[in-house]
């Protein structure tokens, strides 16, 4: 980790950095459309970071909370979890990522391990154009608890229950399952052993999301906010990060 400087908002300085941002570390040298960007914390002791681009914040971000998607032109930038500590002046760089932004793409950097040893795991996708009159929406998963092992999700209609084989994927810490699509209507999320559909480690309350919308169900390691062995949180795309508590 490294000590930087807090950052002086005046204009002058706003512009000289959108200079930097925009020609420096490109092989592009004009922007020809927009790529939009978030950033999770997932680490279970780290207090409320800042995630930036280059300098300027994008947002706040506790534990199993987002910040973005936000949009910004395909160029090339680094993108950065800050940690200001209570007294100091200067805030702490935890970790960046450098990403040469694709238009119409989104991507999502999470921060995970610990604020001594941090880790990044970043994916993404191209943006999605939903028709009008959708009906439909997409939904990806994705495993950031290190302590709860490999797994099998359902994600299945209201009433049913989950049954070997038709899993939404298998996966373990730092895996993540791609967007699908599902039709509008009320689900339930399920987490079990792997090939155990019957040895529910989580049940999620009956759950109804909005059509032409992508949301993200995270499952992250419990806090003490957290009375259940497993945290779950949706997602969605302008950064709202809400529990699901486990229904039992």
């Amino acid at each position: 980790m490294k000590t930087i400087s807090t950052l002086k908002t005046s204009f002058a300085m706003l512009i000289a950095l959108s200079t930097i941002v925009g020609c420096s570390e490109t092989s592009r040298i004009e922007a020809t459309g927009k790529g939009t960007i978030r950033g999770i914390n997932s680490i279970v002791t780290a207090p409320q970071l800042t995630f930036k681009i280059e300098e300027v914040p994008v947002g706040n971000a506790g534990y199993k909370q987002a910040a973005g998607f936000a949009p910004y032109d395909d160029l090339s930038y680094n993108f950065n979890f800050d940690l200001l500590l209570p007294g100091a002046a200067d805030a702490t760089r935890v970790a960046s990522q450098f990403v040469e932004v694709i238009a119409d793409t989104e991507y999502t950097i999470v921060l995970g391990g610990t604020i001594a040893a941090p880790t990044i795991t970043m994916w993404e996708e191209a943006e999605r154009e939903w028709a009008d009159g959708a009906t439909a929406y997409e939904a990806d998963f994705v495993h950031l608890s290190p302590a709860l092992g490999e797994v099998d999700v359902y994600f299945v209609p209201f009433g049913s229950v989950p049954v070997q084989g038709e899993a939404i994927g298998t996966f373990n810490y730092g895996d993540r399952v791609p967007y699908q699509e599902f039709p509008e209507g009320s689900r339930e999320l399920f987490i079990t052993l792997k090939d155990d559909p019957g040895n529910f480690l989580y049940r999620s309350p009956t759950i109804s999301s909005t059509p032409a919308t992508r949301v993200t169900y995270a499952i992250f390691d419990p806090d003490p906010t957290i009375t259940a062995s497993i945290a779950v949180n949706l997602i969605g795309a302008s950064g709202e990060s809400n529990n699901i508590p486990d229904s039992r």
